[in-house]
């Protein structure tokens, strides 16, 4: 496929020249010829600027000469990591990466974050930093650190910590907020390396800032399994131990430290952000749930639940069987482990421990949905009718189960090619939704699609 972009002042001027049967046909064109112009001009000054600027100066003998600047020192205000820590990542990584970096600043970064403003940030209570909540007792800006390519500066923006707030112990959240920081830190040099290094991959890479985020993001991953978590466990080997026993206890599971870096390469080719919980968003969602949690039976099945949102379903399954062992009669307990035998695709497993919840429960919609979901995966589609007519019959109707069966019930018709009562389910499920008519109509789409998926049967046109 050629990359050439074909449109030219002529072709613009032309274009508004010419008469078209329909008006809006013309604009459409006008406007896609005035975004190539400016797609093509911004690549010549690209490739322009590259040409004549003038590299940074490099540090070529040892990362030791590098400025680290400490600001904004001040209660509440904790930067993750200290001086020697970034010293100690910097010397580890590939040299290339760390050429020219001119300085490192540990600022809060207020300022930076009033022009950043956005509808989602909010002012932190004790600095008025805006940004949001890590966790529960700590802050952070919408932004964790940036890399300017004119100056060569990498900035790691602080922590905004209220000690008495923090479900966490103090050692084991300091540790927390070093590895958050160190991970920062190698996320921005990997932006330095991409801009001072890696400009020689073409013009055309440059122009897509999904390009450099996916590779900032992908940097950030290896180099912090290659060199942050090992450095961390040798450097606070007491305080790797205690936050992995303390989840231990408080969760039901012991842990990998690598757990808790999580996974951040989220960037899509096609510009898009994927929006899957990872384990380090897990962990820190949970730590969210622990006020709420007034027992230890509560506190794991938190847990197991963050990680079935975060695809973890084997670990799940052990915190969840470690409950039932103390609790066997926890309905919430139950539910998750129905739950989250249907994603191990352990089917009969699954039905058991649904009718269990059925013979203490007949109302239980996550035993009738267990009892679905199972039918679904089995493409039994006349065992799903079948669930979804003995699912009203009991009452789901008078429990909100309505959704769901008329959703279970479109699927069901349509893998067996009943397609006017596929429609017919779909309308009523659009109608319970909404009475506005234009979300109707999205919904009605988007529900196809995800019927005519779910049946096996892909996508319509």
């Amino acid at each position: 496929m050629s990359r050439s972009i074909h449109a030219t002042r002529k072709t613009l001027a032309d274009l508004r020249r010419s008469d078209f049967a329909d008006r809006s046909t013309k604009r459409q064109l006008v406007r896609a010829a005035v975004k190539d112009l400016r797609k093509k001009r911004s690549i010549k000054a690209s490739v322009a600027a590259d040409r004549s600027k003038t590299e940074p100066p490099l540090c070529a003998t040892s990362t030791d000469i590098i400025p680290i600047e400490v600001l904004d020192e001040c209660p509440f205000v904790h930067h993750g990591a200290n001086p020697g820590d970034l010293r100690a990542i910097l010397q580890g990584l590939p040299h290339a990466a760390t050429e020219g970096i001119s300085r490192i600043q540990l600022s809060l970064g207020k300022a930076y974050m009033e022009k950043m403003r956005d509808d989602y940030s909010e002012p932190d209570p004790h600095t008025g930093r805006l940004g949001s909540g890590l966790f529960s007792g700590v802050y952070c800006g919408p932004c964790l650190g940036t890399f300017r390519p004119a100056s060569g500066l990498i900035s790691i923006y602080a922590f905004v910590w209220n000690k008495s707030a923090c479900p966490l112990p103090q050692d084991i959240c300091e540790l927390y907020l070093r590895l958050h920081a160190l991970q920062t830190l190698v996320h921005e040099v990997a932006h330095h390396h991409d801009e001072c290094q890696r400009h020689a991959r073409g013009r055309w890479l440059k122009l897509r800032k999904e390009n450099i985020e996916m590779y900032a993001e992908k940097m950030e991953y290896e180099w912090t399994r290659t060199f942050v978590l090992p450095y961390l466990e040798a450097t606070y080997p007491r305080a790797v131990r205690r936050l992995r026993a303390w989840v231990s206890w408080n969760g039901g599971i012991r842990l990998s430290f690598e757990f808790f870096a999580g996974d951040p390469r989220t960037t899509c080719r096609d510009g898009l952000i994927l929006l899957s919980s990872d384990t380090a968003s897990s962990f820190r969602s949970w730590l969210d749930e622990l006020s709420k949690a007034s027992t230890l039976a509560g506190r794991r099945l938190a847990f197991a639940w963050e990680l079935h949102f975060a695809d973890q379903y084997e670990s799940c399954l052990a915190v969840v069987e470690c409950v039932l062992r103390g609790h066997p009669d926890n309905i919430a307990a139950r539910e998750c482990l129905a739950d989250t035998l249907v994603h191990l695709d352990r089917y009969d497993d699954a039905l058991a421990a649904a009718l269990h919840l059925l013979a203490a429960d007949p109302l239980n919609s996550t035993a009738w949905q267990t009892r679905a979901d199972v039918a679904e995966a089995n493409s039994d589609w006349l065992r799903l009718l079948s669930i979804c007519q003995d699912w009203r019959t009991a009452g789901g109707l008078s429990h909100g189960g309505e959704f769901n069966i008329l959703t279970y019930e479109a699927i069901a018709y349509c893998g067996l090619g009943r397609i006017q009562e596929m429609e017919q389910a779909i309308e009523c499920r659009v109608a319970l939704a909404s009475p506005d008519p234009e979300i109707q109509k999205q919904r009605r789409v988007w529900m196809l699609r995800s019927v005519r998926r779910r049946a096996g049967l892909g996508c319509p046109d």
